[in-house]
Protein backbone atom coordinates (compact mmCIF):
# COMPACT_ATOMS: atom_id res chain seq x y z
CA UNK A 1 0.00 0.00 0.00
CA UNK A 2 2.73 2.31 0.75
CA UNK A 3 4.49 1.79 -2.74
CA UNK A 4 1.05 2.84 -4.48
CA UNK A 5 0.75 5.54 -2.08
CA UNK A 6 4.43 6.93 -2.78
CA UNK A 7 3.92 6.07 -6.74
CA UNK A 8 0.55 8.57 -6.71
CA UNK A 9 2.20 11.15 -5.03
CA UNK A 10 5.38 11.03 -7.41
CA UNK A 11 2.61 11.19 -10.33
CA UNK A 12 0.96 13.86 -9.05
CA UNK A 13 4.16 16.01 -8.18
CA UNK A 14 5.37 15.27 -11.66
CA UNK A 15 2.05 16.34 -12.98
CA UNK A 16 2.02 19.45 -11.29
CA UNK A 17 5.85 20.68 -11.51
CA UNK A 18 6.52 19.39 -15.39
CA UNK A 19 2.95 20.32 -16.97
CA UNK A 20 3.17 24.31 -16.19
CA UNK A 21 4.35 26.14 -19.58
CA UNK A 22 7.99 27.24 -19.80
CA UNK A 23 8.72 30.41 -20.53
CA UNK A 24 12.26 30.98 -21.55
CA UNK A 25 14.09 33.44 -23.35
CA UNK A 26 15.02 32.41 -27.00
CA UNK A 27 18.44 32.37 -27.06
CA UNK A 28 19.53 31.24 -30.02
CA UNK A 29 21.87 32.89 -32.63
CA UNK A 30 19.93 35.25 -35.08
CA UNK A 31 19.32 33.51 -38.58
CA UNK A 32 21.05 35.41 -41.75
CA UNK A 33 17.51 36.10 -43.46
CA UNK A 34 16.51 38.09 -39.88
CA UNK A 35 19.86 39.73 -40.09
CA UNK A 36 19.05 41.01 -43.81
CA UNK A 37 15.66 41.72 -43.20
CA UNK A 38 16.74 43.80 -40.29
CA UNK A 39 19.73 45.53 -41.97
CA UNK A 40 20.05 48.69 -44.15
CA UNK A 41 22.88 47.87 -46.27
CA UNK A 42 23.88 44.62 -47.58
CA UNK A 43 26.93 43.63 -50.06
CA UNK A 44 29.05 41.29 -51.52
CA UNK A 45 32.35 41.56 -51.41
CA UNK A 46 35.69 40.66 -50.13
CA UNK A 47 38.05 42.02 -47.23
CA UNK A 48 40.24 44.81 -48.36
CA UNK A 49 41.85 45.44 -45.01
CA UNK A 50 41.63 44.38 -41.68
CA UNK A 51 43.04 46.40 -39.13
CA UNK A 52 43.49 46.04 -35.41
CA UNK A 53 43.25 48.46 -32.39
CA UNK A 54 43.42 48.09 -28.13
CA UNK A 55 40.95 49.04 -26.02
CA UNK A 56 40.20 49.00 -22.59
CA UNK A 57 41.93 46.45 -20.77
CA UNK A 58 42.55 43.27 -22.60
CA UNK A 59 40.10 43.98 -25.66
CA UNK A 60 41.32 43.80 -29.13
CA UNK A 61 38.98 45.62 -32.02
CA UNK A 62 39.29 44.63 -35.93
CA UNK A 63 38.01 47.36 -37.93
CA UNK A 64 37.56 45.86 -41.36
CA UNK A 65 37.19 47.64 -44.89
CA UNK A 66 35.20 45.21 -47.71
CA UNK A 67 35.70 46.15 -51.41
CA UNK A 68 31.97 45.96 -52.17
CA UNK A 69 31.20 43.89 -55.94
CA UNK A 70 27.76 43.59 -55.39
CA UNK A 71 24.69 45.39 -53.56
CA UNK A 72 21.84 43.65 -52.44
CA UNK A 73 19.92 45.75 -50.45
CA UNK A 74 20.80 49.94 -49.93
CA UNK A 75 19.01 52.93 -49.56
CA UNK A 76 21.93 54.26 -51.73
CA UNK A 77 22.79 54.03 -55.66
CA UNK A 78 25.76 51.60 -56.30
CA UNK A 79 28.70 53.99 -57.28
Amino acid sequence: MARIATALLAAIFSFIFCSAPVCGENTAAASVEWLVSISDVVAVGSLAEVRESKGPGEVTYEDCALQVTELLKSPAQQV
